[in-house]
């Protein structure tokens, strides 16, 4: 998850500056930010190999990151006035890493019961 996060990022990074040009500010079609920020949401989380187990991990950790990529609480928000692909790639790994935490205190949650 690290590796597609950092790859995405620099993607993202990487483009934004002629998306802007032909799209506007943090264009919709651009969705790599998207995939960076999503997998921010799992850099640590501990899949089991149950398909069942993983894939209802999988749709909360998308759930808790489209909150906070839609909902921009607590700073996202603010995030996207850095300058060039910063912005748009920021924001997302901020929405990313409070779905990370969301997470990490469901699965201790879940653990303790």
């Amino acid at each position: 998850m690290a590796l597609i996060t950092g790859l995405f990022s620099f993607i993202t990074v990487w483009v934004s500056e002629e998306c802007e040009k032909e799209w506007g500010g943090d264009p919709s079609p651009l969705v790599m930010d998207e995939f960076a920020g999503q997998a921010m949401a799992f850099i640590a989380i501990p899949f089991s190999g149950m398909l069942s187990q993983d894939l209802l991990l999988l749709l909360v950790g998308f759930i808790f990151f489209r909150f906070f990529d839609i909902q921009k609480p607590l700073g996202v928000n603010k995030l996207q006035n850095l300058p060039g692909g910063w912005g748009i790639l920021a924001d997302d790994l901020l929405a990313g890493v409070y779905a990370l935490i969301c997470m990490q205190g469901l699965l201790y949650i879940l653990e303790i019961i």
